[in-house]
């Protein structure tokens, strides 16, 4: 098995009355069966006539994955984006009780896009719990 796996892409064409070209990219380093830790890079250049603005902008976005045990999961996916100044927080517990079973307990934390991060006040935060479960006949 590889451990250590990535991609890059590129991709260019129009957009709207102008241009955007993308380049983008992951990599991955996995180790079984603890997990994966990864970090994705976008960047997007938008070039518009005047009198329009044209941008540029990036996403970044690391995750991690855990495995504690055979039933019992974490992961946690972190993103920023310069278009909005945004950055968000997607963590995720998962237990496996018995097959067909599956409680989630998720949080997830965005920031507002007003110039500076403000980890005391966050745009908005929640924690949201799921039980899923099938019924056997």
């Amino acid at each position: 098995t590889r451990n250590l796996q990535g991609f890059c892409g590129f991709n260019a064409g129009e957009f709207f009355n102008g241009t955007i070209a993308t380049l983008d990219g992951e990599l991955t380093y996995r180790k079984q069966p603890l997990g994966l830790i990864s970090l994705q890079l976008t960047y997007n250049q938008i070039r518009l006539p005047k009198p329009y603005a044209s941008a540029d902008f990036w996403l970044v976005g690391p995750r991690m994955e855990l495995a504690f045990s055979r039933s019992l999961f974490a992961s946690a996916f972190f993103q920023y984006n310069t278009q909005v100044n945004n950055f968000n927080i997607n963590a995720r517990l998962q237990w496996i009780p018995k097959i067909g079973t599956d409680l989630f307990l998720v949080f997830n934390q965005a920031d507002s896009p007003a110039g500076r991060i403000d980890w005391a006040r966050p745009a908005s935060r929640n924690v949201v719990g799921k039980l899923v479960w099938r019924i056997m006949f």
